[in-house]
Parts: structure tokens; C-alpha cells; sequence
């Protein structure tokens, strides 16, 4: 099966340099987060490849199961956190995202404080602006 705009053979190549699997314990989640900030780190500094987001996404969907499984609900990040984080990797403050992102100051000040829940539309703006994908803020 050919998944649409993966270049198989570079998707191949990241995925024996990383290795993802199922994770059965706190060793295994350390090193696929491990690259996962990796990842993060990289998409931060200038994107990434689509092959890139394809294994971002695995990876995530990798530490969320085992997390989900492991710890309790309450230490989950939520997307208005995932954006605080954003943020602070990139040193922004609340008035850099408005013109990009949001209609007012007061908006992120709210999301952020979690008074507002970030909707699609922003989500998607948030994804754009940081190069990363939607998925982090829904």
C-alpha cells in the first residue's frame, strides 16, 4: 500500500535510524521521546520534511498510548500547555501571535490561562505558524 506524498525510501531510512515500537516500558518511552524533541526541536528551527512529520506523529501517538496506559490523566498535556511550551522554546510572547494567529491579545492571554480551548481555525494557524502539526493543538 502507498501511503500519498511519502517518499518511501526516505520514510524507510528514518524509520530504521529511529526504530519506533510499541513501548512497554519507561526506558523505551525515554528514548522515543527522546527523538521526539528531537523532532520538536528540529520543526522549531525551520520544519520538517513530510517523511519528518509522518514519524512526529507515530512518535506521538506512541508516547500518548503508553502514557495513557502508565500514568494518570491529570499529568497529560493539553494543546493550551503544548503552546505555552511553543512559546517559551521560541521566546514569544502573548503580542507575537496576534497578528498571525488570533484576533486579540486577550484571546491568548485566555487560551493560555485556559479560560478558552483553542478551536480548529486556530489550530490550524498554530500549526502553520509553527511549522508543526495540527494534531498538537486538538
Amino acid at each position: 500500500m502507498m501511503i500519498a506524498d511519502v517518499d518511501t525510501q526516505k520514510y524507510g531510512e528514518l524509520l530504521l535510524s529511529v526504530l519506533p515500537t510499541s513501548i512497554r516500558n519507561d526506558d523505551e518511552l525515554d528514548r522515543m521521546t527522546r527523538e521526539f524533541d528531537a523532532l520538536m526541536t528540529k520543526s522549531l528551527k525551520g520544519g520538517l520534511t513530510f517523511e519528518e512529520q509522518r514519524l512526529f506523529e507515530l512518535l506521538a501517538d506512541l508516547i500518548e498510548k503508553y502514557e495513557d496506559e502508565n500514568y494518570p490523566v491529570g499529568s497529560r498535556s493539553t494543546p493550551e500547555s503544548r503552546l505555552a511550551f511553543l512559546m517559551e522554546q521560541k521566546d514569544l510572547t502573548q503580542k507575537d501571535l496576534v497578528p498571525a494567529v488570533f484576533s486579540s491579545q486577550s484571546i491568548v492571554s485566555e487560551i493560555i490561562n485556559g479560560k478558552r480551548k483553542i478551536n480548529i481555525n486556530q489550530a490550524r494557524k498554530l500549526a502553520d505558524f509553527f511549522k508543526v502539526s495540527v494534531e498538537l493543538f486538538v
